[in-house]
């Protein structure tokens, strides 16, 4: 998760700063804490501002939706590691689909990995 954090999250996170306006560049900034802190460690508070950015930034709210599905992926325990894979193979398909080059990217190099644990 901290690879994705960096590799795609600060990549889409930049870019958006590169193209708002001062006012929305200061909102972006204050919340990229909060776009990498796990849900359940923020408050009311913290969970308004993240949605507002979401909502200004359809890219950011894709590649959060994406953090969001494979953090739950990781977090499923009682799951096989065949169905695990199969639902991780399906995240890659949809990252790779979603017209995010980070995010496309992340996906091959995770995809790559998940097929060599297999082995």
């Amino acid at each position: 998760m901290a690879d994705f954090g960096r590799n795609v999250v600060a990549p889409v996170l930049r870019e958006e700063l590169r193209k708002a306006d001062d006012s929305r560049r200061r909102v972006l900034k204050r919340t990229k804490v909060l776009l990498l802190r796990e849900e359940a460690r923020l408050d009311d508070r913290d969970r308004a501002r993240l949605r507002s950015v979401l909502d200004m930034s359809q890219a950011l709210c894709t590649v959060y939706e994406f953090r969001m599905s494979l953090q739950s992926l990781w977090n499923r325990t009682t799951v096989s590691h065949e169905k695990l894979l199969a639902s991780l193979q399906d995240w890659c398909m949809q990252a790779e689909a979603s017209g995010i080059q980070v995010l496309q990217e992340f996906a091959q190099s995770l995809r790559g990995y998940s097929v060599r644990s297999v082995v």
